[in-house]
């Protein structure tokens, strides 16, 4: 039989992903890293992905967690968005707190609480958040586009 690498683990769990197979998609992770003895790199963020698009947060939160290793910021980046997408504003205020002890300056963090602080209706809070993005210095990136006219 063709041993497995991460490169297929991750195809597998992404093509269940992409079908909104959660479940099926959590099984092989999970054989992945109890069975297998795979620590996980790529596929906590394809996993992180996967959750958080069918709205399972506190699931994914509970993945990152019970794994004992340190997150890299594009995997806490996928729970905010999904947190974002789901209006899970208490999830996303303590995302935004590890992002912000290491992107201080990235006004993405402030502006996606803001944003997502005013999808549930908190508008004073999002307006603190605003207001704090403009005291740190912290200043969105105006659009550009590479079609001239």
């Amino acid at each position: 039989m063709i041993e497995k690498d991460t490169i297929s683990w991750n195809a597998l769990i992404s093509a269940f992903a992409q079908h909104g197979e959660a479940d099926d998609a959590t099984w092989i992770f999970n054989s992945l890293v109890n069975e297998y003895g795979f620590v996980p790199g790529d596929n906590l963020s394809c996993m992180v992905d996967l959750l958080g698009r069918a709205g399972y947060l506190d699931e994914a939160e509970r993945v990152i967690d019970s794994l004992h290793i340190e997150a890299h910021s594009n995997i806490w980046w996928t729970l905010f968005s999904a947190c974002a997408a789901h209006s899970n504003l208490r999830l996303a205020r303590i995302i935004a707190g590890f992002l912000l002890e290491t992107e201080r300056n990235n006004a993405s963090v402030y502006v996606l609480l803001s944003n997502t602080c005013a999808a549930t209706g908190q508008w004073e809070e999002a307006a603190r958040v605003r207001e704090s993005m403009k005291n740190v210095g912290a200043m969105k990136q105006p659009c550009s586009s590479w079609i001239s006219i």
